[in-house]
């Protein structure tokens, strides 16, 4: 699945911090 190679490519860390991020963005649009 395509899931599955973003983690491989993209760190777990890194992921953690992208969904991080989009939170900030939906409270700001909000």
């Amino acid at each position: 699945t395509l899931t599955g190679a973003t983690t491989r490519v993209i760190p777990a860390p890194a992921s953690l911090a992208l969904l991080g991020l989009g939170g900030l963005v939906a409270r700001r649009r909000r």
